[in-house]
């Protein structure tokens, strides 16, 4: 088993191993990422426990992730479908954004409002597991038992992943909104001319967000009376990722280090 000195002396003469920066624009969920083994802050992060921990394999994770992404384009046809049946427009976004975009207004105001709806959506949240908590737990366990008895009769993506990804998400997107407007006003504020950690910031958050949307429209299957509860989810994570694209419109074009690299 390697000691702690081991891992630094591993990470000190093997710099090129790790993808330089990485850790800047993450989502912090060490778990689930692909880019354990070749980010230098997880290895310092871990050098007395990283030997003995049973973390997924960074190809195990990738596929989930894959998964994940294939749920979202359901989630957004059902997105569709559900928002022409009860009528609600997708392309509007909230009145005061609207109001933004016609006036002369401070980019610190236009980022309280950002993180604003992130607050709103968090607080939603929380509401919604109030709600239904009890009735996903029992789902959950239901479920659990099915799969102990036949393994292969459900997907490699449990409820208890969809649950962990959205209260992940609902934190860590908000925290992410944050850095990125600090960041931001740092730059505003100091005229420098790179503002690569808002932008990078604000990515993880929308990255995020969808990665939500996408375990929202998988619960609607488990727990179908939540299912207008769950649509006001996916409205509001909806106009808030449209926010995000205004507020940062370079934000699909800013590539990150590692994870948006193929060959990183």
């Amino acid at each position: 088993m390697k000691t702690g000195t081991d891992y630094i002396d591993f990470i000190k003469n093997n710099e090129e191993h790790f993808i330089a920066g990485i850790y800047n624009y993450c989502d912090k969920w060490c778990e689930k990422c692909p880019f354990t083994n070749r980010c230098a802050l997880y290895a310092m992060e871990r050098v007395e426990e990283a030997a003995s921990e049973n973390l997924p394999a960074p190809d195990e994770n990738e596929k989930f992730w894959k998964e994940i992404g294939d749920i979202l384009k359901k989630t957004m046809e059902l997105l569709f479908d559900l928002s022409k049946e009860k009528q609600i427009d997708l392309k509007a976004v909230t009145d005061d954004q609207s109001h933004a975009k016609d006036q002369v207004v401070k980019k610190s105001d236009q980022s309280s409002l950002l993180t604003n709806m992130s607050y709103g959506y968090l607080e939603m949240v929380k509401n919604w597991f109030d709600k239904y908590g009890k009735d996903l737990v029992e789902v959950e366990n239901a479920y659990d038992r099915v799969q102990r008895m036949d393994p292969g009769s459900i997907g490699s993506i449990e409820i208890r992943d969809l649950r962990e990804i959205i209260q992940w998400y609902a934190h860590q997107s908000y925290v992410k909104l944050k850095r990125a407007e600090m960041e931001r006003d740092k730059v505003i504020s100091t005229n420098e001319r790179s503002g690569n950690i808002a932008v990078g910031s604000a990515k993880v958050a929308l990255i995020g967000y969808q990665r939500s949307m996408g375990a929202w429209g998988s619960l609607i299957e488990y727990i179908p009376e939540a299912e207008d509860d769950i649509l006001n989810l996916l409205v509001k994570l909806e106009r808030l990722n449209k926010c995000i694209e205004y507020n940062y419109p370079n934000v699909h074009h800013f590539r990150r280090p590692g994870f948006d690299d193929k060959n990183g």
